[in-house]
């Protein structure tokens, strides 16, 4: 059944993602100038991702928990999550194996790396530079596949998952290489999180949602604000992953229920933004080297301020992606939904996936 957007979560995850782009283009310009523009404004940038996880367990539950011990609805799950995430990563797969046959000084992946890469396995080596957070995407959609396929079974490997990833908050370990070094990641801890946000709003009536909305966001500022101050280490298991984590959590309840009661009003601007974050977060950083390579060759990276710089490859990431989303993730989603069902295909609310 097709479910309308939620708007609020759209603008949220449009947001998450100009944070990893404002993040990623300040260390770029960092390379070369030797200090970050405007200070450490966006140190704290890379947490987009953490709503980015806290977002798709939200996602995965809202859609799909009607789903959960039918089997007959597994090939449905698999046709929706993979076509919103595989046709897009491949064509970033392609550009950024393009990029590196082009360059002089890296070597072309083999055709089995290429393979590995493709299928989003986790692995050493993700040539697209974003891909590790798809990789625990993909492991998340496995696990909720199997709880698909059989409610009992499926809950106890989440509950040994919801352990193995709290283990991490005691100090990250190396399991012996993948796919447990990124199960037992502290990023997936975030998964349930959402989860738990998505059981709850579908089974009770958000009380002073506006005020949890608030509550959630001020949070993940004040957290944001103490990490750009190195008060506390954004990189960290604890307390990182669990006051960014949570903080989104508040958040997307705020949105939900604000927005199911009439009370958030979200600008167009912000809600095609979020429907072009996929595409943002896969092609920010081809985007910004592209418009770092013209700088340099116009000879203005002595020249203009690291500053005015900066602000070029944020655009630059941005438009980039919203330029990629339109005239590719569209019409691509469209004809590969169209070839899988047989049918055009709506978009659900805020599709799982970045």
């Amino acid at each position: 059944m097709h479910q309308p957007k939620i708007e609020g979560i759209e603008a949220a995850r449009g947001l998450a993602a100009v944070l990893v782009v404002l993040y990623h283009a300040a260390r770029h310009v960092a390379q070369y100038s030797g200090a970050l523009p405007f200070g450490n404004f966006s140190a704290f940038g890379h947490v987009g991702v953490d709503f980015f996880f806290v977002l798709s367990g939200f996602i995965i539950v809202f859609v799909h928990e009607r789903d959960i011990g039918k089997p007959a609805h597994a090939g449905r799950y698999l046709q929706r999550r993979l076509t919103r995430i595989l046709p897009l990563y491949w064509v970033a797969l392609a550009t950024e194996t393009a990029i590196l046959a082009l360059s002089p000084t890296r070597d072309v992946p083999s055709p089995g790396l290429l393979l590995l890469n493709a299928s989003l396995v986790p692995i050493d080596g993700a040539i697209v530079g974003v891909a590790w957070t798809l990789h625990l995407e993909m492991l998340f959609y496995a696990v909720f596949l199997v709880l698909i396929l059989n409610r009992t079974i499926g809950a106890a490997l989440l509950l040994a998952w919801a352990c193995l990833a709290a283990s991490s908050l005691f100090g990250e370990r190396d399991w012996g290489g993948e796919p447990l070094d990124s199960l037992a990641s502290s990023y997936c801890i975030q998964f349930f999180m959402g989860m738990a946000a998505a059981w709850f709003v579908r089974r009770a009536a958000v009380p002073r949602p506006q005020v949890l909305l608030l509550a959630g966001v001020s949070a993940f500022l004040v957290a944001g604000t103490l990490q750009n101050l190195d008060v506390m280490d954004g990189y960290a298991a604890w307390p990182a992953r669990v006051v960014y984590g949570l903080s989104a959590m508040v958040a997307l309840v705020g949105i939900v229920g604000s927005e199911a009661q009439g009370r958030l009003r979200v600008p167009s601007v912000l809600v095609g933004l979020g429907d072009a974050s996929y595409a943002i977060y896969l092609f920010h950083l081809v985007a910004i080297g592209m418009a770092s390579q013209v700088i340099r060759a116009l000879g203005l990276r002595g020249v203009v301020p690291a500053e005015a710089q900066y602000v070029v490859l944020v655009a630059a990431g941005i438009i980039g992606g919203i330029v990629i989303s339109r005239l590719v993730e569209k019409p691509l989603l469209a004809l590969v939904r169209r070839l899988v069902t047989g049918r055009g295909e709506g978009l659900v609310v805020a599709t799982a996936g970045r």
